[in-house]
């Protein structure tokens, strides 16, 4: 087994995580903005405001209690500027051997602080999310099982909320 996880082969397989993650972040941002950018139009709200870090947030959590506006909004406008940040620095910046115990892992030193405020913000943003999400869904008139869906997989609910006429009717909202 030790011969299997040898240094090597552990940088290769860094190498290849850190080449995936920002093809998929890609995907779900852009499956995000198209969501966002249709739901907006649906709210008759201008659908470019998807695109803008703390506007998206603000009018996606737009009957929702103030408290939760500002933490989803702050929270998802951070994570929506620290993402290119962060793939930008993982493509840029050498990987660092770090040994902890037995186990040796790669890391880009830079990204440290990057990547604890990046948590704190996702904590904070799945935290509001809940609210938000129980208000949507309920100011829609769908079913409570919706709220699951918003906080587990918030890019696929945008997506098939945004696309479909059966969702986020105008007249709920």
């Amino acid at each position: 087994m030790t011969e299997f996880l040898n240094s090597e082969r552990m940088y290769l397989i860094a190498q290849m995580i850190r080449t995936l993650l920002p093809i998929m972040a890609g995907i779900g941002t852009v499956s995000s903005v198209i969501g966002s950018w249709s739901m907006f139009v649906k709210w008759h709200k201008p659908g470019y405001l998807s695109l803008l870090p703390f506007a998206r947030g603000w009018v996606f959590a737009k009957d929702s209690a103030l408290t939760p506006r500002l933490m989803y909004s702050i929270s998802d406008g951070i994570i929506l500027v620290l993402t290119p940040i962060f793939y930008w620095i993982r493509a840029n910046v050498q990987l660092t051997e770090m040994t902890v115990g037995n186990f040796t892992f790669y890391v880009d030193r830079p990204m440290i602080i990057i990547t604890v405020i990046w948590a704190i913000m996702e904590v904070m943003r799945f935290g509001s999310s809940i609210f938000i999400s129980a208000n949507l869904v309920k100011k829609s008139g769908q079913k409570k099982r919706w709220v699951l869906s918003w906080v587990l997989f918030p890019k696929f609910s945008k997506i098939v909320w945004g696309l479909t006429n059966r969702y986020v009717k105008e007249e709920a909202i």
